[in-house]
């Protein structure tokens, strides 16, 4: 399993899944999260409140919850970013390459590192099996899949299915963004 982040204006158009395969995902054990289509820190305070509002209503009205975890667009967020995105969402986070540790991470600040089909899959296989080694929550980012990329940020579905298949045989666990979060809080409990 793992957490898809939705741009709501996005969902249904040519190259984007549907509301029923997110819902198909969702039944699967899949988080459906929100992202949006604009950098937050370039919006106003109003806009950037609209934008928040009418993405975690949209999620709330098709059926995948509330207080869901959020994607920074571009990874950009600040202090009033933060503040704002909290009113809708549980937790949020970014692409700044840190694993975070489980019982120590921040709600609003979580890591995530992007994938770029120029990364070696060794390497990919190395962090995630430091990651799980080290009891870190490491989060992959996929921005979008194509089997020919014509863009950094477009990631070669073939190479997902190798780092499942390691990810599998190595008995590595894969949760979504929720699931991690309870367990983080669970850690933080026994730590007080």
């Amino acid at each position: 399993t793992g957490t898809v982040y939705v741009i709501p204006e996005y969902v249904g158009t040519a190259g984007f899944m549907d509301v029923e395969q997110l819902l198909e995902l969702q039944r699967a054990g899949w988080e459906i999260g929100g992202h949006g289509a604009h950098h937050l820190t370039s919006l106003s305070s109003a806009e950037r409140e609209a934008d928040l509002a009418f993405s975690s209503a949209w999620l709330r009205e098709h059926g995948f919850g509330e207080q869901l975890n959020y994607a920074y667009p571009g990874g950009m967020y600040d202090e009033n970013v933060q503040e704002q995105v909290a009113r809708y969402f549980g937790t949020a986070r970014s692409i700044i390459p840190d694993a975070d540790v489980i019982g120590l991470a921040d709600r609003y600040r979580l890591g995530g590192l992007s994938m770029y089909p120029d990364i070696p899959q060794r390497q990919l296989e190395q962090l995630t099996t430091e990651a799980a080694r080290s009891g870190e929550w490491f989060s992959l980012v996929f921005h979008l899949f194509s089997a020919e990329p014509e863009f950094e940020t477009q990631y070669p579905p073939e190479r997902f299915e190798q780092l499942l298949d390691f990810l599998i045989a190595s008995d590595i666990p894969v949760r979504n963004a929720r699931d991690v979060w309870q367990l983080n809080l669970e850690a933080a409990g026994n730590r007080e």
